[in-house]
């Protein structure tokens, strides 16, 4: 099986918005059910899992039944850190799914999420053991300080869906913690830090994640060429 495990837990300051950006309505749907939806129509994913910031279950539950998002089979509460939310959300698979299961690993607000980037990261993770979406970094990066750089070609931004076997990501996470590595910034640099191999799948440009008012700007003018993908129908 293949299952999405939409991560909605965190509390978004930084867009300034008085609630939690997964949460916040763009076009009068809010940005959860946008991500939801791609995972939603996707054939071959065949359950969702969503780790809801603290009070919001009760919504996000409401939402998905509003929406049809029949995929959706549990809803669980997120942690203190993006690491404790992941977490979280893999103990509640680990309570119904086989540990060969393949789980994907999507923040709630990447709500552009494009069918074949989600095909990729699976047919890496069945061939390698796991897959991490992601895209080369063409910029030289310099460090703050201006004393070194990094060359363009070496470096990949890390996406979602980051795809693992459930069993095998869950004992990562689980040791990771007995070790006291607590706040690892994804799943796949908390891989890295254990010292496992990570593989990347394709990645794209238009998968942003929303994170300043200015990224629910450009997410608005995505919209409006393509809506129809998402496939409401209330």
């Amino acid at each position: 099986m293949n299952l999405a495990l939409i991560i909605a837990g965190g509390t978004g300051n930084r867009t300034g918005f008085c609630i939690p950006k997964q949460f916040i309505q763009v076009d009068n749907i809010p940005v959860i059910v946008y991500t939801l939806k791609k995972y939603q129509n996707h054939p071959l994913i065949d359950a969702i899992c969503v780790v809801s910031l603290n009070g919001w279950e009760q919504y996000v539950y409401n939402q998905a039944q509003l929406y049809k998002i029949t995929k959706l089979k549990h809803i669980t509460t997120g942690g203190k850190t993006g690491q404790d939310s992941i977490y979280n959300g893999l103990i509640e698979l680990n309570k119904h799914y086989n540990t060969n299961d393949f789980v994907l690993i999507h923040d709630a607000v990447r709500p552009i999420i494009p069918d074949d980037i989600i095909d990729d990261a699976i047919v890496t993770a069945q061939k390698y053991g796991n897959a991490v979406s992601g895209l080369p970094v063409f910029e030289a990066l310099v460090h703050k300080s201006g004393k070194t750089f990094t060359p363009h070609g070496m470096l990949y931004r890390a996406q979602a869906p980051q795809c693992f076997r459930l069993g095998h990501i869950t004992q990562i996470h689980t040791l990771a913690k007995s070790r006291g590595i607590t706040n690892s910034t994804t799943s796949a640099t908390l891989m890295i830090e254990m010292g496992q191999p990570v593989f990347f799948s394709r990645g794209t440009n238009q998968n942003i994640k929303l994170t300043t008012s200015a990224d629910f700007t450009i997410f608005q003018a995505i919209l409006e060429t393509s809506k129809n993908e998402y496939n409401f129908d209330i």
